[in-house]
Parts: C-alpha cells; sequence; structure tokens
C-alpha cells in the first residue's frame, strides 16, 4: 500500500465533520470510460518482476519494516456494518481472514463480546497481534496462508467472517477464489461474511498501471494488490446471498495546494446461504 492508499483509509476514520478532508464522489458514465481507457493502454506490456517474493515472505518483510504502524485502526466497523457487529452476545464468533497486526479485532474487542478467530499470512503480523492481546483470553491468531487450499482451522463457525482489504493482497484470481473457499468452510450457514477492499479506478491503481502482471499489480516492497469491480466479487461469492454490494467513491480535496484525489472503495456483505 502506498502513501496515497493509508492516507485514504486515514480519511475513511475521519469522524469531525470540521475536519472533513473529502467529499462524496460520483463518476459520470464518460469519465469511466476515459478511465478504463487510460488504464488498458497502461496494462498492455505485462509487467515481470526481477525478484519475485512469496507473498508470505513479502509480508512478513512490510511487518518487520512497519510493525503496527502503518494502518490505521479500523473504528469505522461499528458504525458501517451495526446488524454484525452491534451486538452484547457472548456466545458470538467472528473470524478475521487476513487480519494482520490487529486494525480490526483490537479496536473492536470494546463492542465485540464474543470470541475472536484471526489468521494471516505474516508470522511477524501474528507475533505483534500476539503481543498485544495477550490479556484478551477470547482471542485466538495464528499464522496460516490463505492462498494455500490445505490448512488447518479451529473447528468453529463463525457468525461474522470478514475480509478487510484481504482479496486484493493475493497475487492471482485462483488465491482469491481459495479464500473465498475458505471464507465459505468458516461461515456457519446464515452467517455474514464481510467484504471492504480496493475499487476499480481508485487512482492509487493508476500509479501501479504500468506494473500490471496480468492478475494483480506489483508494488515497490513485493506486495500485490487488485482493484475490483462489482462484478469481481459477484463472481467470487457466486452461490451467496448478496446483501449489500457497493463502490465508496469519494473526493479527497488537499486545501493547501487545491489538489484533487479520486479514491474508491468496494463494500459487500453476503450472506451463506442455507442448503
Amino acid at each position: 500500500m502506498d502513501q496515497d492508499e493509508r492516507s485514504g483509509e486515514r480519511m475513511l476514520e475521519v469522524r469531525d465533520h470540521e475536519k472533513k478532508f473529502w467529499d462524496d464522489d460520483e463518476w459520470e458514465p464518460e469519465e469511466l470510460e476515459t478511465a478504463e481507457t487510460e488504464l488498458v493502454a497502461k496494462q498492455q506490456a505485462i509487467y515481470t518482476p526481477r525478484k519475485r517474493l512469496h507473498p508470505n515472505q513479502a509480508w512478513n518483510k512490510f511487518y518487520r519494516n512497519n510493525k503496527n504502524n502503518f494502518f490505521k485502526d479500523r473504528h469505522y466497523l461499528i458504525d458501517t456494518f451495526p446488524d454484525e457487529f452491534h451486538t452484547q452476545d457472548s456466545t458470538k464468533v467472528w473470524f478475521e481472514l487476513g487480519c494482520g497486526v490487529g486494525n480490526a479485532v483490537l479496536p473492536m474487542l470494546k463492542y465485540w463480546k464474543g470470541r475472536v478467530y484471526g489468521i494471516d499470512c505474516s508470522q511477524v503480523a501474528i507475533d505483534c497481534l500476539q503481543e498485544q492481546a495477550s490479556d484478551e483470553e477470547r482471542v485466538y491468531v495464528k499464522v496460516a496462508d490463505l492462498c494455500s487450499p490445505d490448512i488447518f482451522f479451529p473447528q468453529v463457525q463463525a457468525d461474522v467472517v470478514t475480509l478487510i482489504f484481504t482479496l486484493s493482497a493475493m497475487p492471482t484470481n485462483v488465491d482469491r477464489k481459495t479464500a473465498v473457499a475458505h471464507a465459505h468452510r468458516v461461515t456457519r450457514t446464515g452467517g455474514t461474511v464481510i467484504v471492504r477492499d480496493y475499487g476499480r479506478c481508485d487512482q492509487a491503481q493508476f500509479k501501479l498501471a504500468h506494473k500490471w502482471t496480468g492478475e494483480s499489480y506489483r508494488k515497490g516492497d513485493g506486495t500485490a494488490v487488485y482493484y475490483f469491480k462489482v462484478e469481481d466479487l459477484r463472481e467470487l461469492f457466486e452461490g451467496w446471498e448478496e446483501l449489500a454490494l457497493e463502490y465508496i467513491q469519494r473526493k479527497y480535496i488537499n486545501r493547501a495546494t487545491g489538489e484533487v484525489r479520486r479514491r474508491v472503495w468496494i463494500q459487500a456483505r453476503f450472506k451463506k446461504p442455507i442448503i
């Protein structure tokens, strides 16, 4: 994630309207057409990294360099997903797939009274989260690679499963499909999967367009990123009940320079159907 992406995530959490640096944005059809044309033109040549890092290696390197200082805590989850997180039920189970250093789990513990499970491909991230949550007996986290079809999960069926900026970090579409299969495996029937991720035509995508590997973009630190269309998520969650699926489009204005940045995220809720 580059500085723009980090900044965009930070802005999402600003609640004081006097400090609001963004406005809701809406793309005109001709603007989308122009943006798509530009992206396609920049992606004509497939980028081949000189050095390929396994995702586990890349994210271990990332967290060794940044520890828990890079991503902002995701306090917005309680307001954005009240149906899932406004509960005092201690029997509920939440499973975070791609938990990182706990930017979602840790701030939500004061609201969520049930058990929390989490997995991440980075040993460095899990060590950091375990250290921060050492006094929380209801938090269980471990290292596991969501891209691998053969990973061991605790024998739980979660009421809520979250994939927060997780699917975009996977290098290939096969990896993303594998992660969704794991989400299906750990979600109880009738349970909900929440997805929040990067959307197509986000401004940061244009900066990486020349580093398109065929299935994702390769950033300078070796990690991958993908920018989703709503159709991408519908395809990945085929067979699930779609509760909500939308773009979040915002315009960020630098009041000092007048520079405008257009950010796009995607947000979804899917329900595991009763078979």
